[in-house]
Order: structure tokens, then C-alpha cells, then sequence
């Protein structure tokens, strides 16, 4: 069972979603309008584990709504408030590899997309990778060295992990759920089958090809957190002394290879 412990142990290395500070897109849509700016907290409101001062800023326009343009300038013209192209980020933070704590201020590029049933849907532009994201985060920093362990970044540019996916047993049944999860917010039929036999999610009818495929790596990252997870509880009932490669073939593996095409 050695061989077990240590590729559970290697897999555990990086901090998880859930020890990070999280930035939600959707969330800030409520509180931000062009040019005003908020203050956002994680913690005690009193005595915050941070804080962040988050300022709006430019005017969204159509060529920054995934959307034909026309459509873009009618649901921006509905829209109440002006919606921000870049947030400024501004706060304190102690790099792993320093004690002195640094003045961060970055700018994050916001785009929208326009969903089936109205509106705009803002994300997140990664300014680690540049890829759309719903949310970004900022690890623990005693966790992450670098200039960029201080920054928020999607959670692959930081290569944080899911708490279900470092846990067997009953926890299985958790990397299960979000799969099912996963799978129904992609599928036009809101279908939550077993991860076993299962295809590609079928996309709606009026969904953006590029919004579908956001949806379609939730997916796939789901299916290869549930199957890691699925062998490594399996470990605790064999002896199998090669065991350890085969859980590090799943935990390393390109997700694309859980979904078929």
C-alpha cells in the first residue's frame, strides 16, 4: 500500500479552490457599473483575512460581446447600467519567497457572452493565459512562490485542485456530483448520467459554440477528477505494487481523454 500513500501525497502538493480567495464574475456584475469601484472582503468584516479594493473600468461595447452584433447592441442598450471592460484589482499581499508585503495593482479584462434567454453574462479574461473564465482565484501565497502566486489567475494557471478530487471513500460520491453537475449545466437535455459510457454533453440550440466548450472542460475535468478519485479509493483494497503509476496516469492525464467526441 506504499505505493498508494506516496502518489496520494504528490497529488496533494498544490493548494485546493476551496483554500483559495475566489473572484466570481456573476457576482461582481451586481455590485460594479462603469467608472464606480467597491471594496470586496473574505472573512470577518471587521478584521478581513483580505481585502480588495476593485474599481471599474471603460465601457463595454459590442465587439466585446461573443455575439453577432447587432444582437450585442440591442441587449446593451436594454441594459440599466454601463457594464465595465477592465476591473482594477488593488491589495496587499506577502510573497511566499519574501517577508515584506507588496502593493499589488492589476487590471482584468472582462468580456461578456449573450445567453439564450437574455442579457449578458460577464467573465473573467485570464491574464495568466488569457483564457475566459467564470471565476479567478489567489492562493494561499505561503503556497505558491513567484511573482504570479500574488495574482489572481484561473485555477489551471495556479493548478489548484478540487477537494473531491483528494479524497476517497464516501467522499467519491461528491466528484461524482459535481460530474452530474457539470454534465447538466453543458447537456441540452439537462442529463446527469454516471461517468461511466457517457459521450459529450449535446449542445443547446441558440448556445454559442465557444460558451459550449467552457462548459464541455468543466466537464471533462469533472470526469478525470471523479476517475482519479475512483482509484485511489479502489487502492485501499489491493496490493497491486503498480497501482501507484496507474492513479498517476489518471491524475496527470489530459481530461480531454475522458470524453468522447
Amino acid at each position: 500500500m506504499g505505493g498508494f500513500s506516496s502518489g496520494r501525497d504528490r497529488y496533494a502538493t498544490t493548494p485546493t479552490v476551496a483554500e483559495s480567495f475566489s473572484l466570481p464574475a456573476a457576482d461582481l456584475k451586481e455590485h460594479l457599473e462603469a467608472g464606480e469601484g467597491i471594496v470586496w472582503r473574505w472573512g470577518d468584516a471587521d478584521d478581513p483575512r483580505i481585502r480588495i479594493g476593485i474599481a471599474a473600468k471603460g465601457e463595454v461595447s459590442p465587439d466585446d460581446v461573443d455575439a453577432d452584433q447587432e444582437d450585442a447592441a440591442d441587449r446593451l442598450a436594454a441594459t440599466d447600467d454601463a457594464l465595465p471592460r477592465r476591473l482594477r484589482l488593488r491589495y496587499t499581499a506577502t510573497p511566499a519567497t519574501s517577508s515584506e508585503p507588496v502593493d499589488v495593482d492589476d487590471e482584468i479584462v472582462v468580456t461578456y457572452t449573450a445567453p439564450p434567454m437574455g442579457g449578458l453574462r460577464p467573465w473573467f479574461r485570464c491574464p495568466g493565459c488569457s483564457s475566459r473564465r467564470e471565476e479567478l482565484h489567489l492562493p494561499p501565497w505561503d503556497r505558491r512562490p513567484g511573482e504570479a502566486g500574488i495574482r489572481f489567475r484561473c485555477r489551471e494557471c495556479h493548478e489548484l485542485g478540487y477537494e473531491t478530487s483528494r479524497a476517497s471513500g464516501t467522499n467519491m460520491r461528491e466528484a461524482l456530483v459535481r460530474f452530474k453537475r457539470a454534465f447538466a449545466r453543458a447537456d441540452a437535455q439537462n442529463r446527469r448520467p454516471h461517468p461511466n459510457h457517457v459521450r459529450s454533453p449535446e449542445r443547446p440550440s441558440g448556445r454559442h459554440e465557444s460558451t459550449h466548450e467552457e462548459l464541455l472542460e468543466d466537464v471533462r475535468q469533472a470526469r478525470a477528477e471523479w476517475d482519479a478519485s475512483y482509484h485511489r479509493g479502489l487502492a485501499r483494497y489491493t496490493d497491486d505494487t503498480h497501482f501507484d503509476e496507474d492513479l498517476s496516469r489518471f491524475e496527470d492525464a489530459d481530461p480531454e481523454m475522458f470524453l468522447e467526441s
